[in-house]
């Protein structure tokens, strides 16, 4: 029942940013997408503020120490090693490189 309650609770977080919303039984995914990295940075930084915001408004904490992200790119040319974070917390990136 704890997973169900869950998933009720947080059922409106896709509501409250742009992102691409995966809900699992006590996890969620995130996604964006845009082709310039740069641009992806800064889109990537204000989704999680709002995220963040939306979590505080609900009495929810994040794991930090579990939190992390992935960059996805066709071509290994151009830097995908930005920074962003949440509540001041800089949120670790794991292997990027990949070719689709």
């Amino acid at each position: 029942m704890g997973p169900l309650l869950f998933l009720i609770y947080v059922n409106d977080l896709p509501c409250a940013s742009s992102f691409q919303t995966t809900l699992f039984a006590d996890d969620t995914s995130l996604h964006l997408s845009h082709k310039d990295i740069k641009t992806l940075q800064l889109n990537v930084q204000n989704e999680l503020d709002k995220v963040d915001t939306w979590m505080r408004s609900n009495r929810l904490s994040i794991n930090y120490n579990k939190t992390v992200f992935m960059t996805l790119t066709a071509t290994c040319s151009q830097n995908c090693n930005f920074k962003i974070s949440m509540n001041g917390v800089r949120i670790q990136q794991t292997d990027s490189r990949i070719l689709v």
